[in-house]
């Protein structure tokens, strides 16, 4: 991870280190064929949900004109950045649906491991 102690670690530092989770590690514990999919029903109904947000977020297109009034553009402006900027809340949704796919391959490879530890 590349963050320091006083950081949290970005999402794009959690998706690194799930792919590296993913294909390590000795399994240790024991692990039903049951809770790896019940597991992996939850992930997938938090996914989905979180992807039908993002959708509906994408299809509402650009705002109307701010008209001429120099804080109104502003305010546009700063609106924008919030919703698609590099730090905005469409890619932020998309890095964490990115991370929620990453976390069900880790999840299956590790429970896969276990399940076949067992």
């Amino acid at each position: 991870m590349t963050s320091s102690n006083s950081d949290p670690p970005s999402i794009g530092d959690l998706t690194d280190g799930l792919k590296q989770l993913a294909d390590s590690g000795q399994p240790d514990l024991k692990l039903s064929a049951e809770t790896r999919d019940a597991y992996l029903k939850a992930i997938e109904i938090f996914r989905g949900a979180l992807n039908i947000q993002y959708k509906a977020m994408t299809a509402m297109g650009l705002l109307g004109s701010p008209g001429l009034l120099a804080s109104a553009i502003q305010t546009y402006g700063n609106f924008n950045l919030d919703v698609n900027g590099l730090e905005g809340i469409e890619p932020a949704m998309k890095n964490y649906l990115n991370y929620l796919d990453e976390f069900e391959t880790t999840v299956q490879k590790a429970a896969d491991r276990l399940i076949g530890n067992g």
